[in-house]
């Protein structure tokens, strides 16, 4: 089962890839949606078997040609032999991924955020549904947890402050029945507070809730504020929070950003918080391959790191993540289990 996982993760990846390439490419993209996809998004095989390399004349002809048809069979797009196209693998899986990567890459803020919020209907605007063999009937049907936005480093925009910290809180009871929906918020908010959109997502939500049910349940009242998504205060100190949802890929980009929070936080509402602060990161899925060596670094930076279980609604870190929590929450085994692996 784990090799087939990763044959899944690799092929995902390799798609990304190709959605990348191709909406930075205006000579791809527009082979792509002029000749292989008809007019309702869907390919044809027919563009493909005729070209001869003309459609790239000036622009690097038919090894243009040939670069690009190799680019599918890599992406398991295509077979090579046959010229007969492969299905695309679930969009949802994959395209996530490939629009955080490309957003990136443009550089007018105005384009850019039109993309990022929404990028089925910007591919739909532009004539460029094509590029993900989906019509735009199926390709408003994905749905999308982004978890990037259009801000220059995802973290909160302060007002000025006279003294060391901000002089009120805001922390209220956590006793939240469900995220609001991203369409509800107001350009305004989502400028100045980034975490407003991040949790207008079902996945982080989720995490909360677990950690706010397992905290309640060991006798503490979980807080949270505009910026700090649950806080804990018990006798012996702090336990600051910061959730991340996150895809396959991107996994470690969020950590990062969670690691900067939750040290931002613990600066910024300093004279709020106890002397003691614990600061702790709750993921959607566990860093693994590449990104495993992110547990041991977390946890070098004295943060403990706790990840939902894969199969199952419930959560796990390590066992130096769990000595983290303990003295300042109790025993947790009832709601965070320790890694067995």
């Amino acid at each position: 089962m784990a090799a087939l996982d990763m044959t899944v993760i690799a092929n995902q990846r390799q798609v990304v890839m190709y959605f990348i390439f191709l909406f930075r490419d205006p000579r791809y993209r527009a082979f792509v949606c002029e000749k292989i996809a008809t007019k309702d998004g869907h390919w044809d095989a027919t563009g493909l078997r005729t070209e001869t390399g003309t459609f790239f004349n000036g622009a690097g002809g038919i090894k243009a040609f040939t670069n690009f048809r190799q680019l599918l069979v890599q992406a398991d797009l295509l077979q090579d032999v046959t010229f007969r196209f492969k299905p695309f693998p679930v969009l949802s899986l994959w395209f996530p991924d490939a629009v955080e990567t490309s957003g990136s890459f443009i550089l007018n803020p105005v384009v850019k955020q039109e993309f990022l919020s929404s990028p089925q209907s910007f591919l739909v605007k532009h004539g460029l549904n094509g590029l993900l063999n989906s019509t735009p009937a199926e390709l408003n049907k994905v749905k999308m947890h982004i978890t990037y936005e259009d801000s220059a480093d995802q973290l909160p925009i302060y007002a000025p402050q006279t003294s060391r910290s901000p002089s009120s809180p805001g922390f209220k009871l956590w006793n939240k029945s469900s995220p609001p929906k991203r369409s509800d918020l107001l350009p305004a908010e989502t400028l100045t507070n980034p975490a407003l959109l991040e949790r207008a997502n079902n996945q982080h939500f989720l995490l909360e809730k677990m950690v706010s049910e397992g905290c309640t349940a060991n006798g503490h009242g979980p807080q949270y504020n505009i910026h700090i998504d649950l806080l804990v205060d018990t006798d012996v100190g702090t336990v600051l929070f910061e959730m991340k949802s996150c895809n396959v890929g991107s996994v470690r980009p969020q950590v990062r950003r969670a690691i900067s929070q939750v040290f931002e936080y613990s600066y910024r509402y300093r004279d709020s918080l106890k002397p003691t602060v614990q600061r702790c990161i709750v993921v959607e899925r566990k860093p693994r391959g590449q990104d495993s060596w992110l547990i041991q670094y977390v946890q070098f930076l004295g943060i403990a790191l706790v990840w939902k279980k894969d199969s199952v609604s419930s959560l796990e870190c390590t066992a130096q993540s769990l000595r983290m929590l303990v003295p300042l929450l109790g025993n947790v085994s009832a709601w965070i289990s320790a890694d067995s692996t």
